[in-house]
This record gives structure tokens, C-alpha cells and sequence, in this order.
């Protein structure tokens, strides 16, 4: 998958659609880690505790070993979150860290990896950033595996192919199916929920109802939306159990 922009973006007379952009907008990782030094959770457990006393959140820095100039900042959350006992926070993932030593039932570290970042930086750029710091932090990585990614696809096509007409078109085992709308105008649809789903949605009417991501109009090469055309997102939301039936570990 790439995220270039493409050189020329306005549609040819009689193209149907163009790929504007294609790659994966969501990734969350389960890590398992031993950690041979407990230097830096002893440091974020001090974090932790000064945020609980002043409610704010507490800064930190970790700096990986092949390089330090590009230290991770990130924020201490005053609590845990889903049984973690650290929460750490930054404009590029989330990592929630648990309070045990050696791998077990549950991962020792789950990362959530921000949109931006894994547009700007690579998925495999983001990962191997993750497991710098990691290392870096006294950890040894046992293994990495992807938890749940979301996969997707911009496309620039002319406004009338997607109507909510669309729906009559789908063939679909899905329990679940949805149209949305905003502003009494058609936006997407949505198709299942469980451990695989997907939706279909106008992009730029996501980014200026919710979302506020601007920089993808810089990944599509457009300065806006040309006249007479949508930017459809098809995106595919993949949990661990999909991937894992699929044969990814």
C-alpha cells in the first residue's frame, strides 16, 4: 500500500474513480515484553502518582538508544485504563502498560497507533518505533501482534455514484447494515459489527463533522474537493479474531 498523492487528481472526461490514497488508518498492537530493567516503570509509576495528586497529566520523555534525538514525549494518565496499570499518551500512540514482569495471559503492553502517524510515518516506521522505545524503556520484546487494524482506501469519484441507492447493490451475509446521513445529506453506510466490518463514507464530511484530520487533503495532493466529485472512504475494520482466521499472527 502507498499513501503518495498521485500527480494529477481531477478526473479525466469519462473516468469513473481514482485512488487518491490507500493504507491502513487504525492499528492497535498486542506486545508481549520482559523487562529486564524496571528503572523506567518505577519512573512512570512516580509519574502516575504525581498526576493523581495535582489531576493533571504528568510529562515524561524516553529517548530510543539508536536515536536519542528523537525522544517520544508523552503524557502519564493519573489511572490505568482496562486493567494496565500505566497509561502513556502522545500526539503519535498510546501505550497502556501492565504491572507485571513477564509475559502471560494478557499482553504486557497494548500500543494504539495514531492515524496521523501511520499515515505520515509508515505502519512499519510506527512499529519499529514502538519496540525502539520498548527496548529502550528495559524491555525485551517477545512478540508483536496486531490486534485490530483498519485498512482503507480514498476514492475521488463524481457525486452521483454515491447515492444511498448504493444499498440496493450490496450482497452482504452481515447482520448489521446502516445508512448515514448528515445534514439530510447521504454519507455512508456501515456493514456489520462484530469481528470484521466495514464502512463506506464521505470523507471530507467526516473530517469537518468529527474528526478535524485536514492533513489528509496534503496525503490526497488536493487543496479541495473538486466540483461534481465525493472522496469515498472504504475502509475494512479487522479485530484479532479475523486476523488471526486469516493467518496473520
Amino acid at each position: 500500500m502507498t499513501n503518495s498523492p498521485p500527480s494529477n487528481v481531477k478526473l479525466l472526461p469519462g473516468e469513473p474513480a481514482r485512488v487518491l490514497a490507500s493504507g491502513i488508518d487504525s492499528l492497535v498492537l498486542a506486545i508481549d515484553v520482559r523487562w529486564i530493567s524496571k528503572a523506567f516503570i518505577g519512573e512512570i509509576d512516580v509519574l502516575k502518582l504525581k498526576a493523581q495528586i495535582s489531576h493533571e497529566d504528568e510529562p515524561g520523555l524516553l529517548a530510543p538508544k539508536d536515536d536519542p534525538d528523537n525522544p517520544w514525549h508523552f503524557l502519564v494518565k493519573p489511572h490505568g485504563k482496562s486493567g494496565y496499570a500505566w497509561m502513556l499518551s502522545s500526539k503519535e500512540f498510546t501505550l497502556k502498560i501492565g504491572d507485571w514482569t513477564e509475559p502471560g495471559s494478557r499482553p504486557s503492553v497494548m500500543a494504539e497507533i495514531r492515524s496521523e502517524s501511520l499515515w505520515h510515518l509508515s505502519p512499519r516506521g510506527c512499529v519499529d518505533r514502538i519496540c525502539a522505545l520498548l527496548e529502550a524503556a528495559g524491555g525485551e520484546i517477545d512478540i508483536v501482534k496486531v490486534s485490530r487494524a483498519d485498512l482503507c482506501c480514498d476514492v475521488l469519484l463524481p457525486s452521483e455514484q454515491f447515492t444511498e441507492q448504493l444499498r440496493a447493490s450490496l450482497v452482504t451475509r452481515a447482520h448489521y447494515l446502516a445508512n448515514h446521513e448528515h445534514r439530510g445529506v447521504f454519507s455512508g453506510l456501515s456493514i456489520g459489527k462484530s469481528r470484521m466490518s466495514a464502512r463506506l463514507y464521505d470523507k471530507p464530511i467526516e473530517i469537518a463533522a468529527s474528526s478535524g484530520k485536514v492533513w489528509m487533503f496534503d496525503i490526497w495532493g488536493l487543496d479541495e474537493i473538486p466540483e461534481g466529485c465525493r472522496i469515498v472512504r472504504v475502509e475494512f475494520q479487522a479485530r484479532r479474531e479475523a486476523i488471526k482466521s486469516l493467518g496473520i499472527n
